[in-house]
């Protein structure tokens, strides 16, 4: 029988004061989660009303505001669905008719004559029977305010060097694009054949002649050996404006990373920007093909690379008085040593640090070359990512209008074979000028650059501590996953470094947020920031992140420990998912999953429901390596509330006064107080008090000690046939408008909500009544 009457207003005020909170609220160490997406060589771009971009190989296009949760499949990619592209007459076509036929016809040549520009079929250009699909390479996207149109600057790639960089325009930065014309070709050495011509005489579909008014084809493009022995692979293009001028740096591995200059009223290439031919910086006649060419008058000046060393998607951008060189060496796939290198210059044209090389050498792996800053690298376990990152690369980086910078690149994982992500990590210049990367992923502007050069963010007090360390060396066995890991070291208010690495710490300037760490005879120079732990909700972390070597080559560093630790707040509310007791097994898990480090305590309050048809349809506590459904995944224990270990198949470690006969009465509406443990020694244990509905008092412990003593438990809940709330009234603010409950849900008197098995007084849609 359910008889309704009216709740008074005071129930109200005193139900939503005293019990609205969230789970967010009360505990920091909740595990975060993010919209993710799979984009392979990431460029972004801001489009200045709120939104940013990232553009990659095989159309992949995604979106986000705030460099963290991302909106994936923009524009259709490489699919019938693809909505990315126009043909002149502005009619949509698909991705394999886009760069048919160009619709700039008329150029300035070499001598500043205007000439008529041919039509440039690209797929006609590609190596005999390569397709435009699976081709479509590291586009760059940027605002062209001269032509007031988004211009797209896409690598189309080809078999054998027969490559072109391809320049497109758009109105919306989604587009459509109109294909303008090609920017630059390779492969033109008469050896191989072309899905639109045979391989004699291929440079006269060429722009050769414009740019260089050549005749025949010059002597040093007419190569018997590999063309890359030489010459560049016209693909991965970073267009950029500086000085009034608009760049083009573009290359692969081969002959090495060229650049020349655009047109800003064209968006294709200004050929009336002459290069000389130059041998080693000194200008000569051409001849025959040299490696040691470092300016061409068709390819432009030679920036980094030649002699067929590892080397490509280049990424310049102007971060304080330097200009950055972002280069990924090695192979791509997860067994290829993929790693980013940095060079640094006081112009855009260079010269790099030691970028261009003079010989072949292998640049990365076990006995690689050491140039260039190692940003970072393949690493393991690392904060609250237990799947480490290796194979980083093809980069882009953002600057915004406060003069941070951001590096935006794809990761492959130890565990995940060739599956990859987007990363975005701040970026910061330490006080030599070399750039340093942030320990954790970009959840969140929380230290600037002005703040490092303003002030100094942390005493000798607070940065001492326990910490995680990690170095990013040049040299790893790519082949075997191999990867850095993390250690433990101790930094003393009185500048010492002990534990697994020793050495000593001091502040460089007391108004400024640098360091120096001393270790091994080293000298590391970086800064100290405070960013959030990755993955962990509310986790702030005094972080340093420094490098160390000379203008030819830097190795990164990174340390963090979690700020003010000792003040954490340790109180969960835990709710499922799924407030009803109908679900099955592995079905209902908590809203969040949360994280315990070695020597922490975390409390849970819940109140748990059970449909009381078995025993085990009640709460079952969980501990694991990584969330439930993340790649990797190990379990440490499960904790049914019925006095079990599901993972050992027994009651191992389980100390409870239960009375059986009464349990599943018991436990449907039961008050959980539970407070876990994880001890420096790798002993977890669980402690819980349950107040049943009825008045009894139940005492149930458990203990294990986990093998190896990782440094965080990830906890979770999961529920069959049953379900647990620690979001008393499902409010998130303290208010007094009885509205809020008109929302065709019920609650108990403690403002739990509840499903029709409850029984008892209970509040539904305003009104309280009895559920029997």
């Amino acid at each position: 029988m359910n008889k309704p009457f009216l709740i008074s207003i005071a129930f109200l005020s005193l139900a939503c004061t005293s019990l609205a909170q969230t789970d967010g609220q009360q505990a920091s160490n909740l595990r975060e989660s993010y919209a993710e997406t799979t984009v392979h060589d990431p460029s972004v771009v801001y489009d200045n009303a709120g939104t940013y971009y990232i553009f990659g190989s095989h159309l992949a296009v995604s979106k986000t505001t705030d460099l963290i949760n991302w909106t994936s499949g923009v524009g259709g990619g490489e699919t019938s669905a693809c909505t990315l592209f126009a043909n002149p007459s502005g009619h949509q076509v698909t991705y394999a008719d886009a760069y048919n036929s160009n619709a700039v016809t008329r150029v300035k040549d070499y001598q500043g004559n205007e000439v008529t520009f041919g039509t440039y079929n690209i797929h006609d250009w590609q190596y005999t029977g390569d397709n435009i699909q699976g081709n479509q390479w590291a586009p760059d996207v940027i605002w062209n305010p001269t032509m007031r149109k988004w211009l797209m600057y896409m690598s189309v790639n080809g078999s054998n060097w027969c490559s072109a960089i391809v320049c497109l325009a758009a109105d919306q930065i989604e587009g459509p694009y109109i294909y303008q014309g090609p920017v630059v070709f390779s492969g033109f050495q008469g050896t191989y054949i072309h899905n639109g011509y045979s391989a004699s005489d291929d440079w006269k579909h060429t722009d050769l002649a414009i740019a260089t008014g050549a005749t025949s084809l010059p002597e040093r493009y007419n190569v018997s050996t590999h063309w890359g022995t030489y010459w560049p692979n016209c693909i991965d293009p970073c267009v950029k404006y500086d000085n009034g001028k608009l760049y083009l740096t573009y290359g692969s591995w081969s002959g090495g990373i060229f650049q020349i200059q655009l047109d800003q009223n064209t968006g294709l290439r200004d050929y009336t920007a002459i290069y000389p031919y130059e041998i080693n910086g000194e200008v000569t006649t051409p001849g025959a093909a040299n490696a040691n060419c470092t300016s061409d008058p068709y390819f432009g000046k030679k920036i980094a690379g030649g002699y067929y060393v590892s080397g490509e998607g280049p990424y310049i951008e102007k971060i304080g008085e330097y200009y950055y060189l972002f280069l990924s060496y090695g192979g791509l796939t997860s067994t290829g040593g993929y790693e980013m290198r940095v060079f640094r210059s006081k112009s855009i044209d260079g010269p790099y640090d030691n970028a261009i090389y003079s010989s072949y050498v292998k640049n990365f792996g076990t006995s690689g070359d050491k140039r260039g800053a190692r940003i970072l690298g393949a690493m393991g376990a690392w904060g609250a990512n237990n799947e480490g990152e290796l194979a980083q690369g093809h980069n882009s980086v953002l600057v915004d209008e406060n003069g941070d910078a951001f590096l935006v690149y794809h990761s492959r994982f130890v565990d995940g074979g060739e599956g990859h992500q987007v990363r975005v990590r701040q970026l910061f210049v330490n006080e030599n000028g070399y750039l340093v990367a942030s320990p954790f992923r970009y959840t969140g502007k929380q230290t600037t650059q002005k703040d490092i050069e303003s002030k100094r963010l942390f005493d000798e007090t607070e940065i001492a501590g326990s910490y995680q360390l990690i170095v990013h060396p040049y040299r790893l066995d790519y082949e075997k996953k191999q990867v850095s890991e993390a250690i433990t070291v101790t930094l003393t208010s009185d500048g010492k470094i002990t534990g697994g690495k020793t050495g000593t710490w001091s502040f460089t300037d007391n108004s400024k947020s640098y360091i120096k760490l001393t270790i091994g005879g080293l000298n590391y120079f970086g800064v100290m920031i405070r960013q959030n732990v990755d993955k962990m909700v509310n986790t702030p972390a005094v972080a340093i992140s420094a490098v160390c070597g000379t203008n030819n080559y830097q190795q990164a560093m990174w340390l963090y420990k979690v700020e003010n630790s000792s003040d954490k707040l340790t109180t969960a509310y835990p709710t499922s998912v799924i407030k009803n007791t109908n679900s099955g097994w592995w079905q209902n898990f908590s809203q969040n999953q949360y994280a315990i480090e070695l020597g922490d305590q975390l409390n849970f309050h819940f109140y748990n429901y059970s449909d009381k048809a078995n025993n085990w349809h009640n709460w079952c506590l969980y501990g694991a390596n990584v969330a439930p459904n993340d790649g990797g995944y190990k379990e440490y224990f499960g904790i049914r509330n019925d006095n079990y270990n599901n993972t050992a198949a027994n009651n191992t470690g389980c100390t409870s006064d239960f009375n059986w006969d009464t349990f599943k009465e018991d436990m449907d509406g039961s008050l959980v107080d539970m407070t876990v443990t994880y001890s420096k020694d790798g002993l977890f244990t669980m402690k819980s008090v349950i107040n049943t509905a009825t008045g009894k008092k139940y005492n149930y412990s458990f203990e294990k000690t986990i093998d190896g003593a990782p440094s965080n438990i990830f906890l979770f809940f999961v529920n069959e046939g049953s379900y647990i709330d620690g979001l008393t009234l499902g409010i998130n603010s303290i208010s007094c408008d009885d509205t809020l409950l008109q929302n065709g849900k019920t609650y108990n008197m403690q403002g739990q909500l509840v499903d029709d098995n409850y029984q008892g007084i209970v509040i539904q849609n305003g009104k309280k009544r009895i559920s029997k």
